[in-house]
């Protein structure tokens, strides 16, 4: 006996019907060039005159074998048979069908053999590849990574020698992977995006004055500004809306949309984004290497993106539509800084980061492992065999990020005098006793 093996096979959707086209159904159907080697017996000739006889107009008039074309299954099998049937014999019934009367069962002495085959259609392999593909999104690098392609590595390099520190923050460009000019403008999207907002926010004062509050606060860091209101063929504008968390640090932010556009046709800002490469850790090696030790502590960046600063050819490409004064004003701002829904936001992170850390491989190479290796986008996760260690290298790792204007903070430990180190040194110390890592509990 053949063993049962695995495959996989093309689905199809048609309809069968009778000869008038007056009864039909639609059926979906696995392809394959055989769905049965044993041949298909047709009725005897005493059969087709019995059922001739009786006044029972036949589906098929044709003699011999056969081959089977359509195998229906139980599923469909009801909607084509309408269960009238007539005995013509010991085991054998005329049956009625939307094709006609067909005979059902068994002609004993017309052949020599039974055939039999078996099937399973198993779609669980299907539902096994779905998991997995959700468990890789969920983790991104869970499984290994292929080296760094040479484009790649080129890209990084042309990144970083546009990298330019502006006092105490890393100014950079935008990954073009279009040329700016297959931009088109949006602006009509814009506004009407823009109106809905405005007449949802009318609604509730309180949300509406918490999302005046961010804005005003970014302007007076110097993470938008007011710029000219002029359209012109590729003017683009992202659209916005607020995400309220009322017992997060920041209860209130604003999340930016460069993904819209007027159509499907047209390129949206995050079309003529190149997302960059994907250099952070394998997320696998940062949970053993959080695990290793006895002393596990935790941090992480404020506001990591909107530290990084927007070189001013590129600002112009990072506006939005803002309340003006009067009610149903409006004001153009941009960002002067990196803003967290471009797609090629998170590899300009990781670049800028890795660019800045690079710095302190010979001064302080155990920092710069630490960091190489446990930083995710903006969140470290690492541990220590001993108390005095952990301290040194978070303590290390903070006036790392504070030579480039971020702030390492949230420290967390296991270990309460870890904690309270932390606290002497006037470090930042997460208040909440429960920490997740990376979205996990």
């Amino acid at each position: 006996m053949n063993e049962a093996s695995l495959h996989s096979y093309p689905v199809v959707e048609f309809f069968i019907s009778d000869k008038k086209q007056e009864n039909k159904t639609k059926v979906c159907c696995l392809v394959t060039d055989v769905i049965t080697a044993a041949p298909l017996t047709t009725p005897s000739s005493s059969t087709n005159k019995q059922m001739k006889r009786l006044g029972l107009l036949a589906a098929e008039s044709c003699s011999g074998l056969t081959e089977v074309g359509i195998l229906i299954g139980v599923d469909y099998f009801w909607q084509i048979v309408k269960g009238s049937n007539v005995k013509l014999g010991r085991e054998l019934h005329a049956v009625s069908s939307i094709f006609g009367w067909m005979p059902v069962g068994l002609q004993y002495g017309e052949g020599e053999f039974v055939y039999q085959n078996n099937a399973i259609v198993n779609f669980s392999s299907c539902v096994q590849d779905s998991l997995r593909s959700l468990w890789d999104l969920d983790f991104m690098c869970l499984s290994e990574n292929s080296a760094i392609s040479n484009e790649e590595k080129e890209m990084i390099e042309c990144f970083e020698r546009g990298v330019r520190l502006e006092g105490d923050r890393y100014s950079v460009g935008l990954l073009w992977k279009s040329e700016k000019g297959q931009l088109e403008n949006n602006f009509e999207v814009a506004l009407r995006q823009f109106k809905n907002l405005r007449n949802r926010l009318n609604g509730n004062p309180e949300i509406f004055q918490l999302c005046k509050n961010v804005i005003e606060e970014q302007i007076k860091e110097g993470i938008v500004e007011e710029c000219s209101q002029e359209i012109t063929e590729s003017s683009y504008f992202m659209s916005h809306r607020e995400i309220i968390k009322p017992n997060e640090t920041t209860s209130c932010r604003i999340v930016y949309d460069a993904s819209s556009s007027r159509s499907k046709a047209v390129n949206s800002l995050n079309d003529i984004f190149d997302v960059g490469p994907n250099i952070s850790p394998l997320v696998l090696d940062m949970i053993l290497k959080f695990r290793k030790f006895e002393i596990a502590f935790c941090g992480d960046t404020a506001k990591a993106f909107l530290m990084i600063g927007i070189s001013e050819k590129d600002r112009d490409y990072l506006k939005f539509l803002w309340f003006g004064d009067n009610e149903q004003g409006y004001k153009t701002l941009r960002f002067k800084r990196l803003p967290f829904g471009l797609g090629c936001s998170p590899a300009i992170l990781a670049m800028t980061i890795k660019y800045h850390i690079k710095k302190y491989k010979s001064v302080n190479p155990e920092c710069f492992e630490m960091l190489n290796s446990s930083l995710y986008v903006d969140d470290l996760y690492y541990s220590s065999d001993t108390i005095e260690d952990a301290c040194r290298l978070s303590t290390d790792a903070v006036n790392i990020f504070k030579d480039t204007g971020m702030d390492l903070r949230k420290l967390r430990s296991n270990s309460e005098v870890l904690n309270s180190l932390w606290i002497e040194k006037g470090h930042k110390v997460g208040l909440t006793r429960e920490s997740k890592f990376l979205g996990m509990i």
